[in-house]
């Protein structure tokens, strides 16, 4: 996991990559936008190869290469 500075425009980055597991590899974005003193924004991208995932995530994928939502 790698974190970044928060900055006031981007927001805070958190990078996740995963190298294997339940659902392959690949790697994970989240961002922690402030919206003023009590409030954020979280927005959270992933790219996974799921072609190493378990048994579940394969069946969720249909076999195809890519899973949209």
């Amino acid at each position: 996991m790698t974190t970044y500075p928060g900055n006031a425009r981007r927001g805070h980055r958190i990078d996740v990559r995963a190298i294997g597991g339940d659902l392959g590899t690949g790697r994970m974005v989240w961002r922690v936008h402030p919206e003023g003193p009590d409030r954020s924004m979280v927005v959270l991208a992933i790219r996974l190869d799921m072609r190493g995932a378990n048994y579940v995530a394969d069946r969720l994928s249909g076999g195809g290469r890519s899973v949209f939502r």
